[in-house]
């Protein structure tokens, strides 16, 4: 009897779902990645600043840090070294960076305070903001921009819009009241830089700043996000006048924020009024 041979049928594997997860565990969908020239004291820096914690560090045979990660707040944030032979460079290489780090925090005010002890500088004051935050930036040691906020206040987008200031000659409406600010915008025929040291260079402003046939002297120049310009204004009457700058935001020679007002002679800011409100400019160039 003739029987064809059989072949045993495998059985069909299962299909198994994998449990790797596409977005790790404590990861979000963006994360900074960082170059630093010195990213092992930049992890340093950022301990001391921000309390980061240290996840991961990959050196090269060479020492650098090829790969590294670390943990702000609830957000990791990558680093790694300086590489120009890849094409891998900081913002000091780079002359700047055009990106900035926001980061919130429970007490923004203490967090700046302990980030400039870290040596980080400030680039603009904590203050409270329109937008229903209380803001400032700072750059760190190797050059990378930071902001950083606490939330005080809940708002709507259209309260947002209400309460946007009209900023450098930027218009927010047509409409204008007694309330909303009143904005003079110059053109200067000159180069940049020219610009920006009649401005911040106080024999400069010595030699144009104030009323005609004033003469200026100088108290105090302090150029610096929270410095002053403390001036005396004298009149050939003997009629004399002071005031002071209080810098917001100093980043030569593309932006320089300012309030100007009224003083005394020691300093203090002066209760003359104009129309029944305080003479404080806001100065941006």
């Amino acid at each position: 009897m003739n029987s064809k041979p059989t072949t045993a049928e495998k059985p069909a594997t299962p299909s198994i779902k994998s449990k790797t997860k596409s977005i790790p565990e404590g990861m979000h969908s963006i994360t900074p990645h960082l170059v630093c020239d010195g990213a092992a004291n930049a992890i340093e820096f950022y301990k001391g600043a921000f309390n980061a914690v240290e996840l991961l560090r990959i050196p090269s045979p060479q020492g650098k840090l090829m790969h590294a990660a670390i943990r702000i707040g609830d957000s990791a944030v990558m680093l790694v070294d300086e590489f120009p032979e890849w094409g891998s460079f900081g913002p000091k290489a780079l002359k700047g960076s055009s990106v900035t780090v926001h980061l919130y925090v429970k007490d923004v005010d203490a967090v700046v305070e302990r980030a400039v002890r870290a040596g980080a500088k400030v680039t603009m004051p904590v203050e409270d903001m329109f937008w229903g935050d209380r803001y400032g930036r700072i750059e760190d040691p190797f050059g990378h921009q930071w902001s950083l906020a606490t939330h005080i206040r809940d708002m709507s987008p259209e309260e947002m819009r209400r309460a946007t200031p009209t900023m450098c000659g930027q218009e927010q409406s047509k409409t204008n009241t007694a309330d909303e600010e009143f904005v003079v915008t110059r053109v200067f025929n000159a180069p940049r830089d020219t610009v920006f040291n009649a401005w911040s260079e106080s024999a400069r402003l010595a030699e144009w700043w104030g009323p005609k046939g004033f003469s200026i002297s100088v108290a105090k120049f302090d150029l610096r996000p929270g410095g002053v310009f403390h001036y005396g204004m004298k009149a050939a009457n003997g009629h004399e006048m002071w005031g002071k700058f209080i810098y917001r935001e100093v980043a030569a020679p593309e932006r320089l924020v300012f309030v100007v007002s009224f003083s005394t002679r020691s300093s203090r800011t002066s209760d003359q009024r104009h129309r029944g409100r305080m003479q404080n400019i806001r100065g941006c160039i």
